[in-house]
């Protein structure tokens, strides 16, 4: 599992090499990925199964003059990112018109910064990873004698990638997961039950969502509602702030701020009802 913020870098500069050979009647997008995955079986207290593997690619979309193409690879070779280039070129051509046919082009506002990647995963060895399996293996059999296994497994995954176009959108991001799991049967007097518990843990406690439409009537009374769950799914109260910002081209302006409670948002609709059309 890469940990080298170098790795993003080495992918940000195949994806603006690639849109830098852009003709004068081409738009460009190219997005550049690696990633892999491990996972691990265990039954008995012995690995039946294990999957370390990795992959790369290269997706290119061509559009010019109201055509679109697209290739993808699934290797970095500089020859293979060629290619792609070609063929996406060649699909154009052979692809119908669409006048509206565009890429997205960059509205200047920030992006969200997320904490998705994990140091501690990226140098964590194989051989605690297969302890994971087998020790939760361990405590599911010790847990009642009528319980019997079918396995236990460790899964972990990681993804890097970078993107970039014409038009100005350029980017990288990189996300790495794990888990383990083991499934049970239970058996009495010859009947055998089975039964399933999630357990969700993050370094974020809380779900905040919004209930709101695309497009709002300013004359309506329909509410906008604001919800929190915890990463059981459970409903809880949460307070915090809401901004209104209007973005046109390049510029982002702040209207109107205010703080809430989880629930109907009447001041929140009081707002967007005195805004502009």
């Amino acid at each position: 599992m890469s940990g080298d913020t170098a790795s993003l870098d080495q992918l940000q500069a195949i994806a603006d090499r690639v849109i830098a050979q852009a003709r004068p009647s081409e738009q460009i997008e190219v997005s550049v990925a690696r990633g892999g995955h491990t996972d691990i079986r265990v039954y008995q207290g012995e690995v039946e199964h294990f999957v370390s593997a990795q992959d790369q690619g290269i997706s290119v979309r061509v559009i010019t003059n109201g055509r679109t193409g697209s290739s993808y690879a699934g290797t970095l070779d500089e020859s293979a990112i060629r290619e792609v280039l070609a063929e996406a070129r060649e699909n154009a051509e052979l692809g119908s018109v669409d006048e509206w046919a565009g890429l997205a082009e960059d509205d200047g506002v920030a992006v969200t910064p997320q904490h998705l990647w994990d140091e501690t995963l990226v140098a964590y060895p194989t051989e605690k990873k297969i302890e994971i399996a087998k020790k939760l293996e361990q405590l599911a059999v010790a847990s009642d004698s009528r319980v019997r296994i079918d396995d236990s497994n460790y899964s972990d995954g990681y993804s890097e990638a970078a993107f970039a176009t014409t038009t100005g959108i350029r980017g990288t991001n990189r996300s790495n997961s794990c888990y383990a799991s083991v499934s049970t049967l239970a058996e009495e007097n010859g009947e055998t039950q089975t039964g399933t518990t999630n357990i969700v843990v993050g370094d974020v406690s809380m779900v905040l969502s919004v209930n709101i439409d695309e497009q709002i009537n300013k004359d309506t009374d329909k509410g906008i509602v604001i919800s929190a769950t915890n990463l059981a799914g459970s409903p809880i109260e949460t307070r915090g702030t809401f901004e209104i910002s209007r973005v046109e081209k390049q510029d982002t302006t702040l209207i109107a701020t205010n703080n809430f409670v989880t629930g109907t948002q009447a001041e929140l609709l009081k707002r967007i009802n005195k805004l502009a059309s």
